[in-house]
């Protein structure tokens, strides 16, 4: 046998063996901190780790438990969550002849058992999804893409739905959001025309000027020192693709105060935003949302667009 085919299978091994290993201990750290768990929470926690097969099951008790979660046993093939909701748990919706009749046939109790546990197994999942849809994958495949189309719906282009974005991004200010309609202008685009009789070229085409109906947020009064790669960044991640959908000509400014400036490695001290300009303020936007905001096409024009 070769000798580089013996390494490769030794190392399959014991990388099999680690991962076994691993995988127990993982197990029996759930398995300890089983009370601590909420259901949400174990259920994710499974399903990151490649559990996929997870069955439910109702705990056969007349006694109500004060947790939802009963036991969890780990197989090979799947993983067995007791709970203390379902057709056999002590809030059953099953009439009383159906425990009736458990009772009665004790010789054929476990087939009894089995297959109410098929239809508990069921309805406990659809219970789960209802309270959960995240974890539905069959109707969700994409929860982010769900949640922005239906965080669409709510048109975010309103005041009152960007206060609540801006103010869930940055709860370290004070958002101030309000109607800002101004000028905007637009380069036209050239159109030759020909020539005429003294021999020169004419073009149609200069700067246009319409009505906009935009929105301005103001970031006031800083509670914490915070950078402002950071405030851009929490922008560009969260803010621009909940509205790159949207027409909107949005204007964003800061107003509090920096974290500490350094240019090669020498800290400069607080930077306050109000000493940046004669307003008062740093501008953190200013565009067309679309695209994830195109800037304005007459930057540098002289003009009060």
């Amino acid at each position: 046998m070769n000798p580089g085919q013996i390494m490769t299978d030794s190392d399959s091994m014991v990388k099999t063996t680690q991962d076994t290993v691993d995988t127990a201990a993982f197990e029996q750290q759930i398995l300890a901190n089983l009370r601590r768990f909420d259901l949400l929470a174990l259920l994710r926690l499974l399903y990151q780790n490649d559990y996929q097969r997870v069955w439910f099951k109702s705990h056969d008790s007349l006694v109500s438990e004060a947790r939802v979660i009963q036991r969890i046993e780990f197989d090979p093939e799947f993983v067995l969550i007791t709970l203390n909701i379902g057709l056999l748990s002590a809030q059953s919706p099953l009439p009383d002849y159906f425990m009736k009749m458990r009772d009665t046939l004790m010789d054929k109790q476990t087939e009894f058992t089995q297959f109410i546990g098929y239809f508990d197994h069921v309805l406990i999942q659809h219970l789960i999804y209802g309270i959960y849809p995240q974890l539905n994958r069959s109707c969700f495949g994409h929860w982010p893409s769900y949640q922005l189309n239906t965080l669409l719906l709510t048109n975010v282009t309103t005041i009152r739905t960007l206060q609540l974005i801006f103010s869930a991004v940055y709860p370290e200010y004070q958002v101030k959001c309000s109607k800002n309609p101004h000028q905007h202008c637009q380069i036209l685009g050239e159109h030759f025309l020909g020539n005429i009789e003294l021999g020169c070229s004419y073009r149609l085409g200069d700067i246009g000027y319409s009505n906009k109906k935009g929105i301005m947020v103001w970031l006031d009064k800083c509670h914490d020192a915070i950078s402002f790669e950071q405030i851009n960044q929490r922008h560009e991640q969260h803010i621009l693709p909940l509205l790159t959908r949207c027409s909107l000509w949005l204007d964003v400014r800061v107003r509090g105060v920096l974290k500490p400036l350094s240019i090669a490695d020498t800290p400069l001290g607080y930077h306050r935003l109000q000493t940046t300009s004669e307003q008062g303020w740093m501008k953190l936007f200013y565009g067309q949302t679309f695209n994830l905001g195109v800037e304005d096409d007459c930057a540098g024009v002289p003009t009060d667009c």
